[in-house]
């Protein structure tokens, strides 16, 4: 017989990422301040360091005169000593994405 067998190929690799390991802790969040092209309210974990992004209203991290404005530039934003002077306790992390992942580095001042 003549007839050609289909070819059999081979299952590929997800090209989802796969699901990360659970943590062997519960999380206890406190609250920063993140900076990724804008600056908004996060959590960061106090036992391994784990950042949650938290999106919704971020106006009193603007400048007074700029809020209320339809659109949000960099220079609209506090100070980062304003930031550590109105919330004396919040830490802020620049927040970057790299080959190797999401690296976040804390901005002392």
């Amino acid at each position: 017989m003549d007839r050609e067998s289909p070819i059999h190929r081979k299952k590929k690799p997800s090209s989802k990422s796969k699901a990360s390991s659970r943590s062997n802790h519960k999380h206890k969040y406190e609250p920063c301040i993140l900076k990724y092209l804008q600056y908004s309210w996060g959590e960061r974990c106090q036992i391994c360091g784990r950042i949650r992004y938290k999106p919704g209203h971020r106006s009193d991290l603007l400048r007074p005169e700029c809020r209320g404005k339809p659109y949000v530039w960099i220079g609209d934003y506090l100070s980062i000593r304003e930031m550590k002077e109105k919330y004396p306790g919040i830490r802020v992390f620049d927040w970057e994405y790299t080959k190797s992942g999401v690296v976040h580095k804390e901005i002392l001042e």
